[in-house]
Formats: C-alpha cells, sequence, structure tokens
C-alpha cells in the first residue's frame, strides 16, 4: 500500500519522509494496494473521524509514523464428487453422469470477486481437451452443482480421464486460488455394473 500527506510531502511507497514547517498538521492517508487491506497507523497519529484510512499528527517535533498494511488471505476453493460404482480395483469410476459440488467461500470480511470452473478430458496419450472457464455467481459463499457427462464434458475414457478444476479470488483483489479433482471415467463399463466388474 501507499500514504500520502496533506500538505504534500509524503508519497511512500517512494518518498516516505518529509520536511515541515513547527507546528503544521499533517493529514497522512492510507490506500492499500489490490490483494490487501490497511490495518491501521500507529498509535502516536490521532484517527480522523469518519475517515479509518487517515489520521493526523502536530510537527512540533521529529515524528515517526508506521501504516500497517495486510495481505488478504486467499479464499478457499473445493471439489465434491465421487463416482457411481465402486470397482473390484478398489476405486471408484463413472458410468454415467457426475453431479460435482463447486465450493467457493471468502475470507472473512470478503467478498468473491471471480468464481469459475472448468472441465479437462484426457486420454492414455496425454490429449488434454479443455473447455474454457465457465463464470459462476459469486457471493461471500457460494456452492454450485454442475453434472459432468458423457462427450459433452468427458470425451475420454480411462483413469483420472476427467478433470473439475475450480478457482476464484476476492472482489478487493488478490490472486487466484485454484483446485482440481480428477475422476475415472469408463461409460463402457454398462449400466448396471455388476461384479465381479463392480462392487455395488
Amino acid at each position: 500500500g501507499t500514504v500520502g500527506s496533506s500538505p504534500s510531502g509524503i508519497d511512500c511507497g517512494n518518498t516516505c519522509s518529509a520536511s515541515f514547517n513547527q507546528g503544521t498538521s499533517v493529514t497522512l492517508s492510507a490506500s492499500p494496494a489490490s490483494g490487501s487491506t490497511f490495518a491501521g497507523f500507529s498509535e502516536n497519529c490521532t484517527p480522523v473521524t469518519g475517515n479509518d484510512h487517515q489520521c493526523r499528527i502536530n510537527m512540533d517535533d521529529v515524528k515517526t509514523v508506521i501504516a500497517t498494511f495486510n495481505p488478504i488471505p486467499a479464499p478457499e476453493v473445493g471439489i465434491t464428487g465421487t463416482c457411481n460404482y465402486l470397482h473390484t480395483d478398489g476405486k471408484y469410476w463413472c458410468t454415467e453422469n457426475l453431479p460435482v459440488t463447486l465450493e467457493y467461500s471468502a475470507a472473512e470480511g470478503q467478498e468473491l470477486g471471480q468464481c469459475q470452473y472448468m472441465v479437462t478430458s484426457s486420454d492414455e496419450e496425454e490429449t488434454v481437451e479443455t473447455i474454457s472457464w465457465t463464470n459462476v455467481t459469486c457471493g461471500a459463499n457460494v456452492e454450485e452443482t454442475i453434472t459432468v457427462g458423457k462427450g459433452a464434458d468427458c470425451r475420454h475414457i480411462g483413469e483420472n480421464a476427467c478433470t473439475v478444476s475450480v478457482r476464484a479470488r476476492h472482489e478487493a483483489g488478490g490472486g487466484w486460488e485454484q483446485a482440481s479433482k480428477s475422476f475415472n471415467v469408463d461409460w463402457n463399463l454398462g449400466e448396471p455394473c455388476t461384479f465381479p466388474d463392480c462392487i455395488d
């Protein structure tokens, strides 16, 4: 973040010290950078009523004021979903459309600015087919259920053939927080899936 002054002289980041006439009342103003919040000035600077990003200090001596900025914690994202059949190999496989819940949670006191998901599909030769990021309506906490389906989303079969990814960032800025979950897909196992291929 940065701090400026009135009268002018302080422009910190760049200029963090200045000389003022004896007895001058200097108002300092803090501006947090994207992805951070302003936590306050040191106690020797008197808060300005109605503006918690400003304080005043009387220049009757050499004064040092500390402005504290804190990074905004990353949002939390997650994916919940389990394929419909448990194979004898001990792994779950998708043989039908898969409901997947996308989870987005903002840090305390924050709002989510962007929430997105994407589905990728890959084969044994690691050929990846990608669907662009899709936006989800954001808020403080969001749960969105999508259906991952044969063909439209997962074009390949095999272990970890289909991957769902989610990402989010806060309205106040900061980087993306991302998570992914892969699913074993074999639409050809058939319905119903029976022993010994699967364990119901």
